[in-house]
Order: structure tokens, then sequence, then C-alpha cells
């Protein structure tokens, strides 16, 4: 749901990849994106260490030449404008009604990535309702409650559920179940 999500290359901030990953090497970047191998063959042979960890990537200067690469920012538009598409028409295709008020996403948990991902191919006309096992977001998540609400079934850390912090650390147990 990454790709379809993202805006174009020009306003695109990638707050997703980046809020989890600071540090990394373009060829681990590239592959959030899901190109061929030779796609990404084609993007990396201009590097010399395409494979190098780069601390804080975002702000590196490799990062600001892959944005400006033309061959990558066509290749990117295209696949994200093509992502959109597909799984739009996936997600209405399988829906009961037409043309749906809401989605009420159900899943394990932790942040509601996925659904945030959803609201945004949606471009937030359709109301998101995620219902998970346990919900650890942050508080300057930038979620708009109303249209993409999300819901900690089992514990939540905002608001703080009672034994939320118990409950946390067996994320991994839950994930099992």
């Amino acid at each position: 749901t990454l790709l379809p999500s993202l805006k174009n290359l020009d306003e695109e901030e990638f707050e997703t990849i980046f809020r989890q990953y600071s540090n990394l090497s373009l060829s681990q970047f590239l592959r959030n994106f899901n190109f061929e191998s030779k796609e990404n063959e084609k993007i990396l042979s201009k590097y010399s260490r395409p494979d190098e960890e780069i601390k804080n990537f975002p702000l590196s200067q490799e990062f600001n030449e892959l944005k400006k690469d033309i061959y990558f920012k066509k290749l990117f538009e295209e696949r994200r404008i093509e992502q959109k598409e597909l799984i739009k028409r996936y997600i209405l295709q399988k829906s009961i009604f037409k043309n749906p008020k809401e989605i009420i996403l159900v899943d394990v948990g932790w942040k509601g990535t996925i659904q945030d991902h959803l609201f945004k191919v949606f471009d937030g006309k359709i109301k998101i309702s995620g219902k998970y096992i346990g919900l650890n977001v942050l508080n300057n998540s930038p979620t708009d409650y109303i249209l993409n609400s999300k819901e900690g079934i089992v514990f939540s850390n905002n608001p703080e559920s009672k034994f939320y912090f118990q409950f946390n650390k067996m994320s991994s147990l839950f994930e099992v179940i």
C-alpha cells in the first residue's frame, strides 16, 4: 500500500519510510517501490556505492540526486499512479457497495500504517475506521481522527489503556496468534 499512497515526487516526504529508517542505502530505498531488477540497476548504475548505508539518508546528497534523476522520476510517477488506480479498483470491486462511504479495516495493529496508506489512496474522501488488537500510535501522528479513526480493542497508548505496557510487551505473541 506504500507506493499508491505517495504524492508526486516533488511533494512527497516519504514519512512512512523515514520514521522507521533514517539510515539507508540507495538500493534499500528503491526496494520500497517494487521496481524490476533491471530498472533498479539502471537507476543505481550512476552511483559508485549503491549498497553502502548512508547516515541520515533523507538529508543526503545521494537522495537529492536521486529525486532529480529523470528516469527515476518518470518510473516513480508511472508506477505510483498505476498502483493507486489498481488498488482503488480492487478495493471497490471487493466492496458490497458501489461507492462506499466508509471502509472498516481489521488488523493485528500497532500503528495503522496500512490504514493511513489507504486513506491517502482515496485522497481522504472515504472514511476509514481501523480496529486493532493493539494500538501504539504517536501523539503527533498525522492522522485525521474523524475520517481516519483507529481503535485498539485490547490495548492502546492514545488514550492509554489499563495494562498498556504489559500488553505492548507481548506484541510479538499477538502477531503469532
